[in-house]
C-alpha cells in the first residue's frame, strides 16, 4: 500500500491532559518507514495518536521504548 499518515506522540503524567510531544509524517510505502524523536523529559504515559491517513489498506504500527 502506499499513502501518507500523521502521528501525534502525545505524554501526560495524569493519563487524563495530554500535550503532544511531537508529530511524525510518514510517506507509507510497500515497505516499512520509520520515523522518531526523542524527549529528554520523563513522562508518566505515552500514546500515539494517528491523525491524518490516506492509501489504500495503509496501516500504522507504532513501537514506543520509555
Amino acid at each position: 500500500s502506499t499513502g501518507a499518515a500523521t502521528v501525534l506522540i502525545q505524554v501526560s503524567n495524569d493519563g487524563v491532559n495530554y500535550i503532544t510531544l511531537g508529530t511524525i509524517t510518514l510517506t507509507l510505502g510497500t515497505s516499512e518507514t520509520s520515523d522518531g524523536f526523542a524527549s529528554a523529559n520523563t513522562w508518566e504515559y505515552y500514546r500515539a495518536n494517528v491523525s491524518a491517513i490516506s492509501g489504500t489498506g495503509a496501516t500504522v504500527s507504532v513501537y514506543m521504548k520509555g
